[in-house]
């Protein structure tokens, strides 16, 4: 196996490990703001990852995963949600299905993959975010999974140019 194949592999590697965290920690933190009756209001922390949701209300916390997050959540089916966070959640799917392959096989096209759906997460992430910027949601805040998801994009990016230029060279 050549420099420049190995090279590729263990920079692929790298922004698998780092996608792989980005879907480990939650991607989206909000409070929402539910009036209950005259007076009374009931506030709410939410964690959010494409499959999870963490909810923290007064005094009780739930959770809810996979199918129950996406369609029978009271918070996300209401709000039109579960089609996006599915979504991403497949597309994350995706882009470590297509790393994956790339790192055991020699096809240069599974470089290009990741490189392609990586920016699709990102993107369902900030129409997520907008979306938790209507009422009653209040004081977002994006979170560890969001950022790390930023930086495996731009490693992968990375490899897919340094692969493209080492070809060109060779």
């Amino acid at each position: 196996m050549s420099l420049s194949r190995m090279l590729g592999k263990a920079i692929s590697i790298i922004a698998f490990v780092i996608f792989v965290t980005s879907i480990i920690f939650p991607f989206l933190y909000a409070t929402c703001v539910h009036a209950m009756q005259i007076g009374k209001l009931l506030v709410c922390k939410i964690k959010l990852w494409s499959f999870r949701g963490c909810y923290e209300c007064e005094h009780s916390v739930s959770e809810a995963w996979f199918y129950d997050f996406w369609f029978k959540d009271q918070f996300i089916a209401r709000y039109g949600l579960s089609w996006p966070l599915t979504f991403l959640f497949i597309a994350q799917i995706l882009t470590l299905s297509t790393s994956v392959v790339f790192i055991f096989t020699n096809r240069r096209i599974f470089a290009l993959l990741p490189t392609i759906s990586c920016p699709l997460v990102t993107g369902l992430m900030i129409y997520l975010f907008v979306r938790f910027s209507e009422p009653p949601f209040y004081w977002l805040d994006y979170m560890q999974g969001y950022w790390l998801t930023y930086l495996s994009e731009v490693i992968f990016i990375i490899n897919v140019l340094l692969q493209q230029h080492l070809k060109r060279i060779s």
